[in-house]
């Protein structure tokens, strides 16, 4: 019989499982399922997810797996989407939905004139980061309204989906999922005294806070499924998605540059104990963020909306152009035929694009810009190679060079990297580094199993975890 490590992935969409042969370093087995969880409620501006939808797809998805795989469990660890929010009753049960990172209440106006947040931000210290979409924010809508009755804790979903698996009363978070949330001290890695006073949350309705890779209990025996194999599995804490998919693409953590485009897009850059400070000044808190990382390091990121998002609006514009135009209804391989222009163009040929289509977290009322049109290239290959261009540069300017001009390697995540060689080929160059992609693409979900295996003992140190992570062609 096979033993096997779990890495379960929870996200905005689907929930994804992984199983990683720990000697081999192979893996056994990779499911996923959307959960359909959104709720459609009379709020445009709200987003929230129904967490019963969530559980029975996620009990139905590792139940699966458990009963086909026949290995035996030496670890399990979480990882999911971040930011958001839900309340427990003192059994730990759900008593709200889940208020997802797109939720955003904090952008409704309360008065005329004056929102949500400008009501928060008069209590806060201007210096702290304040976003809609935070569980702060959440938290403090649900408070001046009178807290729903019965709630005697909040926590991320993860953090929930950890407690079905341990059966605790008591949900656990770590630093890197609290982080999220907007309540953390994170330099001195504890919940922000200062805040919670300042907004009257008490800190009794946050979770346990823990340091990453620790265990919170044993899968509890209504999920053994009878299988005496995978009794007394340890569950490690939920970590950050951003941290999971770090560990999980990462092979030299110290000397990399992690790019991951996906809807929107993301630099990371990890950075050793004690270094945090030489760098504060260029982290704004909303376009660039401090993170905390395993082994009390620290990842700097880089979060933009302009990715996927931004090239599937000039896909549509191609489409209504040809609709408009030509009444021509938009071909099944419209983003190849995109593919070739640009490719057969070569380069932006002069085209400067800054795709902020719908602006950034730090001032939502920018917008993009396209400069350099001549004759010459006012046609359709060097839009699109401007466009991609646009999309890695927007990344390479957010992180203070002091940090990425020095890195080694350069590792590209996300399907955004996985289906486009063009994509690849222009961050290598915007970086004049050349991108490696890795093997394994559920990298959350493998930064989880990776985290828990870690916790649980199965590898000694993260060293040794990582020697699973291979590069090689994005099409394997």
């Amino acid at each position: 019989m096979n033993k096997a490590i779990m890495g379960i992935d929870c996200g905005t969409s689907k929930i994804a499982v992984i199983l990683i042969d720990p000697e081999k370093r192979a893996v056994l087995d990779i499911r996923s399922a959307e959960h359909h969880a959104y709720i459609h409620g009379d709020r445009a501006t709200r987003r929230e997810q129904d967490v019963s939808q969530i559980s029975t797809v996620f009990r139905k998805l590792i139940t699966d797996v458990l009963l086909s795989a026949n290995v035996q469990i030496l670890s399990i660890g979480l990882t999911g989407q971040t930011h958001g929010i839900l309340g427990l009753d003192g059994k730990a049960k759900p008593l709200t939905n889940y208020v997802t990172w797109e939720d955003g209440r904090g952008e409704e106006e309360i008065q005329p004139g004056r929102t949500l947040l400008d009501k928060i931000r008069e209590h806060v210290d201007p210096s702290r980061p304040m976003a809609t979409g935070y569980g702060v924010v959440t938290l403090y809508d649900w408070i001046r309204h009178g807290l729903p009755s019965g709630i005697a804790k909040v926590c991320s979903l993860v953090d929930y989906l950890g407690v079905l698996l341990t059966e605790n009363s008591i949900p656990t978070t770590d630093f890197t999922m609290a982080e999220t949330m907007g309540m953390l001290d994170v330099p001195n890695s504890c919940w922000a005294t200062d805040l919670l006073a300042a907004l009257n949350i008490p800190s009794s309705l946050l979770p346990n806070l823990s340091p990453p890779t620790t265990v919170t209990g044993a899968l509890r025996a209504s999920w053994l499924l009878e299988l005496s194999e995978n009794r007394d599995v340890p569950v490690c804490v939920t970590l950050g998605d951003n941290q999971a998919g770090y560990l999980a693409a990462v092979r030299k953590p110290y000397q990399s540059i992690l790019i991951n485009i996906g809807t929107g897009s993301q630099i990371s850059v990890a950075i050793p104990p004690g270094a945090a400070k030489e760098i504060l000044s260029s982290i704004d808190g909303y376009d660039v963020t401090l993170r905390p990382f395993v082994e009390s390091g620290y990842i700097v990121a880089g979060s933009s909306l302009s990715g996927g998002a931004a090239y599937r609006a000039l896909q549509r514009f191609f489409a209504a152009a040809g609709h408009s135009l030509f009444n021509v209804e938009k071909p099944p391989d419209l983003y190849a035929k995109m593919q070739e222009l640009a490719e057969k163009a070569g380069n932006s040929q002069g085209l400067h694009l800054e795709p902020f289509l719908s602006g950034s977290r730090s001032n939502p009322e920018v917008r993009g810009r396209l400069e350099g049109l001549s004759y010459e290239n006012l046609l359709p290959g060097p839009l699109i190679y401007a466009m991609q261009e646009g999309i890695i540069r927007i990344l390479k300017d957010m992180v203070d060079p002091r940090l990425t001009g020095k890195r080694k390697y350069l590792v590209g995540s996300g399907n955004g990297f996985r289906r486009n060689t063009l994509l690849r080929k222009i961050a290598s160059d915007i970086f004049n580094i050349e991108l490696q992609i890795p093997r394994i693409p559920e990298e959350a979900a493998t930064g989880a199993a990776l985290n828990g295996a870690v916790a649980a003992g199965v590898y000694s140190n993260f060293e040794e975890a990582r020697e699973i992570i291979q590069y090689g062609s994005a099409d394997k």
